[in-house]
């Protein structure tokens, strides 16, 4: 494709006067590995080209001069040629570009030459501007529009590299050998491409996948070490295979909002939901799942689930949608581990919320910020394994009340959370495997998209992207790079609780969370834990988040491990995952309320040719690599702290 398009340039450039002049650019010399590296962000930043193409936040202009920045300092003269003629075709004087290749920013303005600049600082640093230049941009720009053109600025980079090995080369055969530059480095760039290019095509799509993943399982205490030559052996394996991709316009593409109310209870094939009975005044909400593909062009990470907690008058059936992050991929909806972790904090804060009911305190407001560790061992190697080592959840109240009366409210609370008990100690697990069942008649994965990140449901927005997360009681880490794993691959999802003040649902929570990764978007959530009062819900339970995030972390491991065997030669031809939580509070609503959870139903329904070994195996696989199935199925540490007026409650 590139080797093509400069073709046509040379011969362009033999039979007319460039409108710029070549003699003004100097060559930089770049090795196959630097063109590799930057073929690879290329070809990554090839989706977000075309949005910006389409949503015309970046003029023609505009963009022509943003890549002549970049040429004015790599030096590529058929570059410079076709971005020149472009600028002026889209109305840049031919004064304005000559200014430009002398270091001037020519009469673009202020708004134009914080681009400019940035861009011939992205080339000067050879792809890793500094954070401080690169945090200016884009606040100055805007995060959407900062992207578009750090699009532009990351192909043309690629475009130009190509473009001066190509010159190079066909130089040196007529004798003009380009100073410094050694006819390996020609060759392997300028013809290289034929081999690069795919290559880089697949790996950008193996990256896309499995940086995309959250992965779950039993747990160990040991770290292990590195095996390299297993992780090498696994991705090459990888490597030579091709991703999965739907043609969407081939049949009805759905278009699903993030979070929307269902008309329909889930349908779970493995098991007959049934609410369990409950005994002594305690209270029971049994919340069911089925969760499934959908089939996407750009992630194969994308999945829905439905959720409801059965029997519960005025709480209805909801569908999440699912998707993960990555290197070069910004997710589309939450991850499964931050709808979990939702679910963590939002029912710890109604336990709080009810028990400051039955101790009749005077509390001007309670927040819940929790914060959950998680940990991949051995990664991409056949021992990688995944654990949740520790939840934290702090407790913020505004009172005048004693702090005897709030560490007693701290007790009481923690008694009566029922998702805490089930973290903190072993839950059994009653998991089983069915295979090609009738359920593949009609409910095979389909076709579809997020449409956007803001879900309306009876004027409430429901969900939608929002700012980063600002706990009080800790300190929020780092985004985790998700271009490579190390080991161990340590990183956290984090949630705030809030209440949302609705006065008809009292128990009405605004919830903020984020998976502290590379791409993880930020996301602004609701649950509804208002039981017994009059109307309908206004979003999903907590504990429907806890249980959906459990079935959709495990169908992110189905995904990574069906992969896994596709390269192997074996076709696993869909998949689903489906729970159901049965969360009992005994004495509920007294000082003695206590919570737990008994059991957990997990189902996984396959759908192949193989043997039933195979998929036998396929489905432990996916079961041993379950963060969330390791929360519930292990001792999880817990650790919770109380806060009276922004002071630790010992």
């Amino acid at each position: 494709m590139l080797i093509a398009n400069f073709y046509k340039t040379i011969c362009a450039m033999k039979t007319k006067e460039p409108l710029a002049r070549q003699s003004q650019l100097k060559a930089r010399i770049f090795t196959p590995s630097a063109f590799y590296k930057h073929l690879k962000i290329a070809i990554a930043s090839f989706s977000d080209l075309r949005k910006a193409r389409k949503n015309g936040n970046v003029s023609k202009a505009f963009s022509e001069k943003i890549m002549l920045a970049v040429t004015q300092v790599n030096g590529c003269r058929y570059c410079n040629y076709v971005h020149t003629k472009n600028a002026i075709d889209a109305g840049a004087s031919e004064d304005e570009i000559n200014m430009m290749l002398n270091g001037e920013l020519g009469e673009g303005g202020k708004d134009e030459s914080v681009a400019l600049l940035f861009a011939q600082h992205y080339a000067d640093t050879d792809g890793n501007p500094d954070k401080e230049t690169y945090e200016n941009f884009v606040n100055h720009y805007g995060e959407h529009k900062a992207v578009d053109i750090m699009a532009m600025i990351r192909i043309i980079m690629a475009a130009n590299i190509h473009g001066i090995s190509l010159d190079a080369m066909l130089s040196r055969f007529k004798g003009e050998k380009m100073k410094d530059s050694k006819f390996s480095n020609e060759l392997g760039i300028a013809l290289g491409i034929l081999v690069l290019f795919p290559a880089a095509i697949v790996q950008v799509w193996f990256e896309k996948l499995f940086s995309n993943k959250n992965m779950f399982t039993k747990k160990q205490t040991k770290m292990k070490t590195k095996n390299t030559a297993s992780v090498m052996t696994l991705l090459l394996a990888l490597l030579l295979g091709t991703g999965t991709s739907y043609a969407q316009n081939n049949e009805d593409s759905a278009d699903y909002s993030v979070m929307s109310r269902l008309d329909m209870s889930p349908r779970p094939a493995g098991f007959q939901p049934t609410k369990a009975t409950p005994v002594n005044g305690a209270y029971i909400q049994s919340v069911t799942t089925a969760s499934s593909r959908v089939l996407n062009d750009e992630t194969i990470m994308l999945k829905k689930v439905s959720v409801q907690a059965l029997g519960e008058k005025g709480f209805s059936p909801w569908e999440f949608l699912c998707d993960e992050g990555g290197h070069t991929y910004e997710q589309s909806a939450p991850n499964p581990l931050s709808y979990m972790v939702a679910g963590i904090s939002s029912s710890l804060l109604t336990s709080v919320e009810q028990a400051i009911k039955v101790m009749d305190l005077d509390v001007a407001s309670a927040k819940v910020e929790a914060k959950v560790f998680f940990r991949y061992d051995d990664p991409f190697t056949p021992k990688w394994l995944g654990y949740t080592d520790k939840l934290v959840a702090n407790i913020l109240i505004e009172s005048d009340e004693p702090a005897e009366k709030i560490a007693e409210l701290k007790k009481m609370a923690v008694q009566a959370w029922a998702v805490g008990e089930c973290i903190s100690n072993p839950t059994p697990v009653d998991a089983q495997f069915e295979y090609n069942t009738k359920i593949w008649e009609t409910e095979s994965a389909s076709l579809g998209k997020v449409i956007g990140d803001e879900s309306y449901d009876n004027d409430l927005m429901i969900t939608s992207k929002g700012n980063n997360p600002k706990p009080e009681s800790f300190k929020l880490g780092t985004d985790v790079s998700m271009e490579k794993f190390t080991n161990p691959f340590i990183f956290e999802v984090v949630s705030i609780s809030e209440s949302a003040n609705d006065v008809q649902r009292p128990y009405l929570h605004k919830i903020k969370i984020k998976a502290i990764q590379e791409n993880y978007a930020a996301w602004d959530i609701y649950a509804d834990d208002s039981r017994g009062y009059e109307g309908l819900d206004k979003a999903p339970t907590s504990g429907d988040y806890f249980t959906a995030g459990t079935s959709l972390c495990l169908m992110s491991q189905l995904t990574g491990w069906s992969e896994v065997l596709k390269h192997q030669g074996i076709e696993i031809n869909d998949y689903r995952a489906e729970h159901q939580f049965n969360y009992q509070v005994d004495n509920y609503m007294t000082p003695s309320a206590t919570g737990h959870v008994d059991n957990v139903i997990t189902r996984i329904l396959i759908k192949s040719n193989a043997s039933e070994k195979v998929m036998s195996d396929y489905a432990i696989h996916a079961l041993g690599t379950c963060f969330a199935g390791d929360a519930v199925s292990m001792e999880t540490p817990t650790e919770v702290g109380i806060y009276k007026n922004g002071k630790l409650i010992e």
